[in-house]
């Protein structure tokens, strides 16, 4: 789905503010002001529109230990027609993310590589990922593309196994 940000309203009313009031005023000057933002409203419309690529995740491994650190995996499918992109993962309560729980990547059309999210587990369970979403903005900022794609991955959170410092001595023996 894409969608206009309000940017390009702001834009909008400030070249209709300017042309009004220079042509009430009979001011060129503000005219003058108002004709960069109508330029940019032109380009931005008349520019290709930004598309959300698709986006799969996988685990590094299907079960850990309390505390333990992973990385999830994220792959953008190619093709990708965008300035800027933003992903972000609905990650349960029980996975912690290190690194704010989002990944922004710039650039242009085509090498967006293969990105890690690092997350640290915090509850004992199976912890389920529900969803990704995949944010597009276009080079003027004017629209954004968001596609949100279901993820059925899930990681088994085990208790960490602690050593023992000295052997247990049985109290009667045969």
């Amino acid at each position: 789905m894409t969608w206009p940000t309000p940017k390009l309203g702001g834009y909008a009313w400030l070249v209709a503010l300017g042309l009004i009031a220079g042509a009430a005023l009979q001011r060129p000057e503000l005219i003058a002001v108002a004709a960069p933002f109508a330029l940019l409203l032109v380009l931005a419309s008349s520019a290709a529109r930004p598309q959300a690529p698709g986006a799969k995740l996988h685990l590094q491994r299907q079960s850990a230990a309390q505390g333990d650190r992973i990385e999830l995996g994220l792959a953008l499918d190619p093709g990708l027609v965008a300035e800027r992109v933003d992903v972000s993962v609905a990650l349960p309560a029980g996975l912690r993310p290190l690194s704010g729980g989002r990944l922004a990547l710039a650039g242009r059309s085509g090498g967006h590589p293969e990105r890690t999210l690092n997350v640290e587990c915090a509850r004992l369970g199976r912890q389920r990922i529900d969803s990704l979403t995949v944010r597009a903005r276009d080079p003027f900022g004017c629209f954004v593309a968001e596609r949100r794609s279901p993820i059925d991955a899930e990681l088994g959170v085990y208790p960490r196994l602690e050593p023992l410092r000295q052997p247990i001595r049985g109290r009667e023996t045969q």
